[in-house]
């Protein structure tokens, strides 16, 4: 019996020296582990999220990508780029690139007798075609948008260039030329031919995302409704035209707006307005497509000028593309 008590004895001793008499975290020690926890959520936040960015990058240059290699292979069935638009006005160069970015069914779908906003349509305009969807896009993923006047419709963050505003020129702010177009132009059919500045000198499509809602300078935060100005298109109701993947008028010629985004002729062509000119969420600039089907990354800093010598293809201007690209 002595030897148990003293057992006993002993053992609670032990846990009395292992167990002080406290349990669990005081204050400050909580504090601290908090503070731990938010430094490391810190420090791993903005990796996380340059990695998103790269993959949308990454799928934003591929869909360019496949854009170009849809461009190339109408180009070797028809020897010429499909138009911007028909001359009727009824279809925009979309329509005509479905097949080769295996759409075939859409393209099937989509009826030529009428145009693309006609009822008889409005099915097929609907469907979303992700090829046409850059995943930075404030609207990436939404199956259909409203357009205008209760249309709705499939927006597309991509467009082909096709020409410089001659009134830049006027406003002296880009030189003279003799000839302002691009390589997909209205209804004219040119191709790798009309190319004299080279194939890898003149870009045929770039990035002017999240239409048709209204954005300057990164922010919606620009007026509901803005005029026409330097020969683009005005905003109605916070509305850019444009917008949808079918539409006719889905063309970005560049116009050139002033900083903030909100009048035309400027000096800035990439990043200022999203209203029909090169517009983007990644950080620094566009990604383009050049003739030669290769996806380039073009710096919002680049001379109005230098851009209009990249999308204009008769000047037989030499532009050091690793100047300006990536």
């Amino acid at each position: 019996m002595w030897e148990t008590n003293a057992e006993t004895a002993l053992n609670c001793q032990l846990l009395n020296r292992r167990s002080p008499g406290r349990h669990g975290f005081t204050l400050v020690e909580l504090l601290v582990v908090l503070a731990i926890i938010a430094i490391l959520v810190g420090l791993l936040l903005p990796a996380v999220q340059a990695a998103r960015e790269a993959a949308r990058r990454v799928q934003c240059k591929n869909n360019l990508h496949q854009i170009g290699l849809a461009l190339h292979n109408y180009h070797g069935v028809f020897r010429r780029f499909p138009p911007q638009r028909t001359r009727n006005g009824f279809h925009g160069w979309a329509i005509f690139t479905l097949p080769y970015i295996e759409n075939q069914n859409l393209r099937e779908a989509y009826r030529m007798n009428y145009r693309w906003s006609a009822p008889q349509n409005a099915e097929a305009v609907y469907a979303m075609v992700p090829t046409f969807q850059c995943p930075t896009s404030r609207l990436s993923g939404t199956s259909r948008t409203h357009i205008a006047n209760g249309r709705w419709a499939a927006s597309n963050d991509y467009a082909p260039l096709g020409a410089v505003s001659a009134r830049l020129a006027t406003a002296g702010l880009i030189r003279p030329r003799s000839s302002y177009i691009g390589l997909m132009r209205g209804w004219t059919r040119i191709g790798f031919r009309d190319a004299f500045d080279g194939l890898s000198q003149t870009i045929l499509f770039a990035e002017d995302t999240t239409r048709p809602n209204y954005y300057i300078a990164g922010k919606r935060l620009g007026p509901p409704n803005s005029p026409s100005s330097g020969g683009n298109f005005g905003v109605a109701n916070g509305v850019v035209k444009g917008a949808a993947w079918a539409d006719s008028r889905n063309a970005i010629p560049m116009h050139g707006f002033t900083q903030d985004g909100k009048s035309s002729p400027g000096p800035c062509p990439i990043n200022c307005t999203n209203n029909n000119e090169m517009y983007s969420f990644h950080s620094g600039g566009v990604h383009c497509v050049l003739a030669d089907g290769a996806v380039r990354f073009l710096s919002q800093t680049i001379d109005i000028d230098t851009m209009a010598s990249l999308i204009t293809s008769k000047g037989h201007e030499l532009i050091p593309m690793e100047d300006f690209v990536r």
